[in-house]
C-alpha cells in the first residue's frame, strides 16, 4: 500500500506541477510584445515596441507623417494619441511637402526613410525609434527653409503656459527643447521635443478649443527632431502592472499544488479500524 500510495502521488504531483508551469508561463504572454517596423500595403508602415506605435500613413494621405501614439493601459493596450507631423502643414523653401513633392518610403535597417521627389531640392526624411525616443530626420543635398508643424488635438500646454488671453502669434522663444503637456482620461502626460539645431522661429497655433499646432521655422541642410514622453513616475507603475499577473499566476499555482496535494493525501489514507 504505501508504494501505491507514493507512486500514485508522484504522478498526480507530476500532472499538478506541469499544468500550474503552463498557467504562469501563460501569464507572461502580456509582456511579450512585437517590436519593429512592419510595412503594410498599400505603403502604410507602422512601428511598435513595448511603448511606442508610430504610424506612417500612405502617400496618397497627407497626415500621419508619421503620427506617434503611446501604448497604454491594462490589462489591454490602447493608443494614446501622443503627436502628429503634417505634410499637409510642412513646406520647403515655401513648397508644399504634400502637394509639391512625390514621396516614398522604404524600411531600412536602421528605420524608415522616406525620399521626396518631383521638385527642387531632393529632401529626404527618416525615421527611427529609439530607448529615448523617436527621432525624425529631414536632410537635403543643400541649405533649405524648412517649416515642420506638429499638431495634436489638444495640447493643454507649450512651455508650461496654454497662451490664453495672449497676442498672435503666439511665440516661443526659439531653443532647441521644447516641452508640452496634455490631458488624457484625467491623466496628464508630459512630452519634450529635441532638436539638433536651434530653428529661426517657433510658433504655437490654437483654435476655439485649444493649443493644436506648433510650427517650427529652420534654415539648414540637416533638422533632427526627437520626440519622447516623459516616464518619470510612470515606468515603475508600469512595471507593477505587468507583472501582476504573472505574480498572482505563481501564487495561485503554489497555493493549487498545496491543496492538492493535502486533498490526495486525505483521499487515499487507509481508513484505521
Amino acid at each position: 500500500m504505501p508504494n501505491k500510495f507514493l507512486a500514485g502521488l508522484k504522478r498526480r504531483t507530476l500532472v499538478d506541477i506541469l499544468f500550474v508551469t503552463l498557467i504562469i508561463s501563460l501569464s507572461f504572454a502580456p509582456l511579450i510584445c512585437a517590436r519593429g517596423w512592419d510595412g503594410r500595403a498599400p505603403r502604410t508602415f507602422v512601428y511598435q515596441d513595448e511603448t511606442y506605435y508610430v504610424k506612417y500613413s500612405d502617400e496618397a494621405v497627407s497626415t500621419d507623417k508619421p503620427h506617434i501614439f503611446l501604448l497604454e493601459g491594462w490589462p489591454i493596450k490602447s493608443l494614446i494619441d501622443v503627436v502628429e507631423l503634417s505634410d499637409h502643414q510642412s513646406f520647403v523653401n515655401g513648397l508644399n511637402l504634400y502637394e509639391d513633392f512625390e514621396s516614398h518610403g522604404r524600411l531600412m535597417d536602421d528605420g524608415l526613410t522616406i525620399i521626396y521627389s518631383g521638385s527642387s531640392p531632393m529632401l529626404t526624411k527618416s525615421i527611427v525609434v529609439t530607448g529615448e525616443g523617436i527621432i525624425v530626420k529631414y536632410e537635403s543635398d543643400q541649405p533649405i527653409e524648412l517649416r515642420l508643424t506638429l499638431w495634436r488635438w489638444y495640447f493643454s500646454a507649450v512651455e508650461g503656459s496654454d497662451y490664453r488671453g495672449m497676442p498672435l502669434p503666439l511665440k516661443v522663444e526659439p531653443k532647441r527643447t521644447l516641452s508640452f503637456e496634455f490631458m488624457n482620461g484625467g491623466q496628464t502626460y508630459r512630452g519634450v521635443v529635441k532638436l539638433s539645431d536651434e530653428p529661426l522661429n517657433i510658433e504655437v497655433c490654437r483654435d476655439s478649443n485649444g493649443l493644436n499646432k506648433i510650427i517650427i521655422d529652420y534654415v539648414g541642410s540637416h533638422l533632427s527632431i526627437g520626440i519622447a514622453l516623459d516616464e518619470t513616475g510612470r515606468y515603475s507603475f508600469k512595471i507593477a502592472k505587468d507583472l501582476l499577473y504573472p505574480l498572482m499566476s505563481i501564487f495561485s499555482g503554489l497555493a493549487y499544488l498545496g491543496v492538492r496535494r493535502y486533498a490526495f493525501m486525505v483521499k487515499i489514507r487507509p481508513n484505521r479500524t
